[in-house]
């Protein structure tokens, strides 16, 4: 059993310890910020850049990512900070393992549970001559990292199994949850 203790000093957190049953101190005072153990793993952060421990104070996932939630059923949403051509900044979503490996590149600026093992990705594209941009969407497979339906639908929405995609003109496909188009 591990226990998280945050330091505060007029409430501002300066640091976290964590110990185990008996008292031993296992993490020190190295990081900035920590969340609960997810997975066997706890998020941790230093000088803006998070990463993972596991439950004996090593890093498991180096800190490189600008924003990474806990880890659920083995998979963590990370996030990477990216300024786009007209100077704002945004975050480029992707997944990962519980060994840090990249299961969704970080390119989608949202990331969402669709069905099943399925992800609806989504990514923004800056429109020609404008500040504005289109939304699209796409389909991935979490547990293979295959892209499903590529990232080009204005609607994604799912039925009875099945996966309806309307394009940004208006046209309609119906999809299986391996991608294949059916009607």
């Amino acid at each position: 059993m591990v226990i998280m203790y945050t330091c505060r000093l007029h409430e501002v957190a300066i640091g976290l310890i964590v110990v185990d049953k008996n008292g031993n101190e296992i993490i020190s005072l190295k990081y900035d910020t920590a969340a609960s153990f997810s997975d066997g793993l706890a998020r941790v952060s230093l000088s803006e850049k998070c990463g993972f421990v596991d439950s004996s104070g090593n890093e498991a996932i180096p800190l490189i990512y600008d924003r990474a939630a806990p880890f659920s059923d083995g998979y963590a949403s990370v996030g990477m900070r990216r300024t786009n051509p007209i100077g704002n900044w945004r975050f480029n979503n992707g997944i990962i393992d519980k060994n840090g490996m990249i299961i969704v590149p970080l390119d989608y600026s949202r990331i969402d549970n669709f069905d099943e093992n399925l992800l609806r990705v989504t990514k923004r594209r800056q429109m020609r001559n404008s500040k504005a941009t289109d939304v699209l969407y796409g389909v991935f497979d979490r547990t293979s990292g295959a892209e499903v339906i590529p990232c080009t639908y204005s609607q994604l929405s799912i039925v009875e199994g099945l996966i309806r995609a309307i394009t940004l003109d208006g046209a309609e496909y119906i999809f299986d949850k391996f991608g294949n188009r059916i009607g």
